[in-house]
């Protein structure tokens, strides 16, 4: 499929429906329905998924050299280069308005000060859980409440032996059910009845074997969400009070035997489901393997329930997306949560953005500045 031609004819038509309504209305073909389906996992706008199937398929590598590490990297360095610094693998556990500015507190007990603050922490946790109390951000918490969150997934992280030879796919989708569609799309007890043999799997892999030096990175995404296996064996997870489904991840997860458990199950059963995909030598070319629940994500990165792309974007919900001021003068956020949103260019381009509204609040340009520093 050439995403480019059979795509675009379409999007003026389509582009703000939901892809799962438009593609059986374009392709006869149930399998080319499903594999299409599968490389976001979830349902989106059409525009948006038809974007990223061409960017997949296009043969260009659209993310840096040198991985997406490198993006922080060379801010960092352009950083450093005009005097500022960095402290890196400090997690902060605070923000306080002080008559200053702004004093952010981190978890090795140093304190930090600064006139604003740029934060690129997810802006529903921060709402909720950072500045819980603060009244200041009740509307932004009645927006915010009124949203739905890209659904979450089960991830594995796995690198296998060079040797190994994947057939020369970049993608491989698999789907246990009969239907055209995957049912993680369906409504109510038919998608939260998803387990780790029928839910849709998605898997990247990087490089195409063969390279002796090389080994091969893999991750697949499975459609388990937050509340798959009795919300990852926890109780409750905290879900049920005010806003506790936007607070991040639940307290004393790690220490729940069923949590660890359900994970290393979930981890079996997929990775089954790979091998009789790759046939025989899959499992003993695996050098190293990581997984990754709901919960994972939400203790890393404080998206709620695990969501790993921000704010939905199905029909209804495209475009709602939230600045990146703050109720408080001269704190301002960043990220996937806030415009342009979801995605490495939507995060990138919102620091962008952040910047230049700290700036046109003290009267200067950024435009202009990066118009005369590549003069």
């Amino acid at each position: 499929m050439r995403p480019a031609r059979t795509c675009g004819p379409h999007l003026l038509r389509y582009g703000f429906r939901n892809s799962s309504q438009v593609l059986p209305a374009i392709f006869g073909d149930s399998e080319l329905i499903r594999v299409a389906n599968a490389k976001t996992v979830e349902d989106m706008v059409y525009m948006a998924v038809a974007y990223r199937w061409e960017a997949f398929t296009s043969g260009k590598v659209m993310y840096p050299k040198g991985g997406i590490r490198a993006l922080p990297e060379a801010i960092a360095a352009s950083i450093r280069a005009r005097g500022g610094q960095i402290h890196v693998s400090t997690e902060a556990s605070g923000v306080r308005q002080v008559a200053s500015g702004f004093e952010v507190d981190c978890a090795d007990g140093r304190t930090f000060a600064a006139a604003k603050v740029v934060m690129a922490a997810a802006m529903p946790w921060a709402a909720f859980a950072l500045f819980g109390e603060d009244r200041r951000f009740d509307a932004l918490r009645a927006a915010i409440g009124g949203r739905k969150a890209f659904p979450a997934c089960f991830m594995s992280f796995l690198s296998l032996d060079p040797s190994f030879d994947p057939g020369g796919a970049n993608y491989i989708s698999d789907w246990a059910d009969e239907g055209p569609l995957p049912s993680i799309w369906a409504s109510g007890k038919a998608a939260r009845g998803l387990g780790p043999a029928t839910a849709p799997l998605a898997c990247i892999v990087a490089g195409t074997g063969g390279e002796k030096e090389a080994p091969i990175a893999m991750t697949v995404m499975a459609a388990l969400g937050y509340d798959y296996g009795r919300r990852w064996g926890m109780a409750d997870a905290g879900l049920t009070s005010a806003g506790g489904a936007w607070r991040g991840a639940p307290a004393g997860y790690r220490a729940s035997g069923d949590y660890l458990r359900i994970k290393m199950e979930t981890q079996a059963i997929i990775l089954d489901r790979l091998e009789s995909r790759f046939g025989r030598g899959f499992r003993e070319a695996i050098r190293f393997q990581a997984a990754a629940t709901p919960i994972s994500f939400a203790r890393y990165t404080n998206s709620p329930g695990g969501s790993y792309m921000g704010f939905s974007i199905q029909a209804g919900e495209y475009g709602r997306f939230l600045p990146q001021r703050s109720p408080i003068p001269g704190l301002v956020f960043a990220g996937q949560w806030v415009f342009p949103g979801f995605g490495v260019g939507g995060a990138a381009a919102s620091g962008y953005f952040a910047a230049k509204t700290l700036l046109a609040d003290e009267g200067g340009d950024l435009d202009g500045l990066l118009r005369s520093l590549e003069a």
